[in-house]
């Protein structure tokens, strides 16, 4: 009985610790032996994102960008993050300076044998989160998700529905023309793309399970979870 009640308890506090960083996480900056090197500023850069969600049984970390790593948590602590099961598909941006970015920050997950991480969550002078994710070499990739009145102010109206999706996915912009679709399984390999119908998108080929679904505008990329029944 004691044991039981000891496992309930430890599980509460680790869904106590996860949900503080439950998010979708805009990269920042990366410090790696001291120095600061900022996130760039470009059409490209609004891609450059880390979603950290729960997936069944573990708790998934999906950074996209120029590539996509995906690693699984099942274990917090206060100030510590266990992950696991690293896969890495590097890819290239069109601009040099977001791969060049891009090197630096995978290679922070890359580097860390481990696979232990540090982890701080904060908030900044102007009220957004600040999550900061330390390896072993005491790099830093430091995410920010931003406060709940600017996120709203800043979000592009793009909207997908259903979801949960069994066979067409539909997806709409307010403000902004869609250009391209790319839908991306949980490894991050690309599954499905469209660029002349982009106001819906035929999943049906697709096994059951969670996708993330990239649209990108003239203006701007952004990334969306959706569920295939």
């Amino acid at each position: 009985m004691k044991k039981i009640v000891l496992v309930s308890i430890l599980l509460l506090a680790n869904l106590a610790f996860a949900q503080e960083i439950l998010d979708d996480w805009t990269i920042s900056k990366v410090v790696i032996d001291g120095t600061e090197y900022q996130a760039p500023n470009n059409n490209e850069t609004s891609n450059f994102i880390l979603l950290i969600y729960w997936d069944w049984d573990v708790y998934v970390f999906y950074n996209h960008h120029c590539g996509n790593i995906s690693q699984s948590a099942h274990w917090f602590t206060d100030d510590t993050i266990f992950l696991y099961g690293l896969e890495y598909y590097p890819s290239n941006c069109s601009n040099n300076e977001n791969n060049i970015f891009s090197d630096q920050h995978f290679g922070i997950y890359l580097d860390d044998v481990d696979k232990a991480y540090s982890y701080e969550v904060s908030t900044t002078t102007s009220g957004d989160r600040q999550l900061t994710i330390i390896n072993d070499f005491g790099s830093q990739a430091i995410y920010l998700a931003p406060a709940l009145g600017l996120q709203e102010n800043n979000r592009v109206s793009f909207t997908i529905f259903p979801n949960p999706v069994a066979e067409t996915l539909f997806v709409t912009s307010e403000n902004l023309p869609i250009e391209n679709l790319t839908v991306y399984n949980l490894s991050g390999q690309a599954v499905l793309s469209e660029n002349e119908n982009v106001k819906e998108l035929n999943v049906s080929s697709l096994p059951a399970g969670l996708y993330f679904i990239e649209i990108t505008s003239e203006a701007r990329k952004q990334i969306q979870k959706f569920v295939k029944q």
